[in-house]
């Protein structure tokens, strides 16, 4: 008689902190695709008035629907994230005040991103995690000084609360993840866009109306980074042995401006006139809006969803200056990372949602 021996597959299982959220939702779906069982942690409470976290509930029911079980509680509360770790092997925090908002106290900066992180990085003693994902953001390093891409090795130098926060709760986990023997690994995605974000709507709409105000000659470069290939990134990070320990930058490689722009217009079939605006005229009208939103609290002189100036000085900056720009030689060579998705196909794919949606 001949027995098949059969193998005895261990079920991966996930935390994803901020999972109903735009990259939070979109790395639940691909986990829930690589066979990982997905438990999803939500904050469940008020935070300040100058925070509004804007959430769609149809997110939540498409994640329910494909097997993902929901959580809610509070970072502050240990209590509350206990039930989200049972059983759980893979942690990946990306739950946090994520950009600069308008009116917020640094303090909040701090409490949710740096000691929201401690706690849950404290209840991972113990248990059987193989890895501690934390998504900090390119806002961790700061600006390029000189111009060339960032590296993991440039120095952090942040500008805002919100950069200050996300590079000092890198600095705690790289001080203590070898003594508590929790395998840490840091992503610092840049800008990104794609399905289920409003925040980059305004791009998308100057170029469907066929008029485009460029400030400066288009020709900066900057990060523009597809969420799927992100995501694909930060489960790389999960999942090699390499990355314990490492920061990773994730993006496609730097664009133009003008480059970016002009492929919207390609995919959107628009025959696109673009008006160059001088620096300096640019840094008058960022001035200006950034008066107005303090005049005005209200659209279109100030952001829906993080309550600051739609335009400012800083925008004019990131716009005729390489700023924010980094290398991902190291994730590519460490990791064997490369984007799933071409920027053209990026970019369809969100003009696509942007249209079911009605957005543009």
């Amino acid at each position: 008689m001949v027995f098949q021996a059969q193998a005895v597959v261990k079920m991966k299982k996930a935390l994803v902190t901020g999972g109903n959220g735009f990259i939070g939702s979109h790395l639940a779906d691909l986990l829930l695709d690589k066979g990982y069982e997905v438990n999803i942690f939500v904050r469940k409470g008020f935070v300040h008035e100058a925070y509004h976290d804007i959430q769609d509930p149809r997110i939540d029911s498409h994640l329910q629907e494909r097997g993902a079980k929901f959580f809610h509680g509070d970072l502050l509360d240990k209590e509350s994230l206990k039930p989200a770790l049972e059983g759980v092997t893979h942690v990946f925090h990306v739950a946090g005040i994520a950009y600069p908002y308008h009116g917020l106290p640094n303090y909040i900066y701090h409490t949710v991103n740096v000691l929201g992180t401690m706690n849950l990085y404290e209840l991972c003693k113990g248990r059987k995690i193989k890895r501690f994902v934390y998504v900090s953001s390119i806002e961790a390093a700061g600006p390029s000084p000189d111009g060339r891409p960032l590296t993991e090795k440039s120095s952090r130098n942040p500008t805002d609360a919100y950069g200050r926060s996300k590079r000092d709760a890198e600095l705690w986990l790289l001080a203590n993840y070898k003594n508590d023997k929790i395998p840490v690994t840091i992503v610092r995605p840049p800008m990104t866009y794609g399905e289920r974000s409003p925040l980059l709507e305004r791009l998308f709409k100057y170029v469907k109306k066929g008029m485009f105000p460029m400030f400066g000659k288009g020709d900066a470069s900057f990060e523009f980074c597809y969420v799927k290939n992100l995501v694909h990134g930060m489960y790389l990070a999960g999942e090699k042995e390499k990355s314990i320990g490492n920061i990773y930058f994730i993006s496609e490689g730097s664009y133009k401006v003008i480059d970016v722009v002009n492929e919207i217009a390609k995919v959107m079939d628009v025959k696109l006139k673009v008006i160059h605006i001088p620096r300096s005229i640019a840094y008058c009208i960022g001035f200006v809006m950034e008066i107005l939103n303090k005049l005005l609290p209200f659209y279109p002189f100030r952001g829906k969803q993080t309550g600051s100036p739609i335009f400012s000085r800083k925008s004019v900056d990131w716009i005729t200056n390489d700023r924010y720009i980094c290398s991902i030689d190291k994730i590519k060579k460490e990791l064997g990372y490369k984007p799933v998705y071409s920027r053209e196909e990026g970019i369809r794919n969100t003009v696509k949602w942007y249209e079911e949606e009605g957005w543009i």
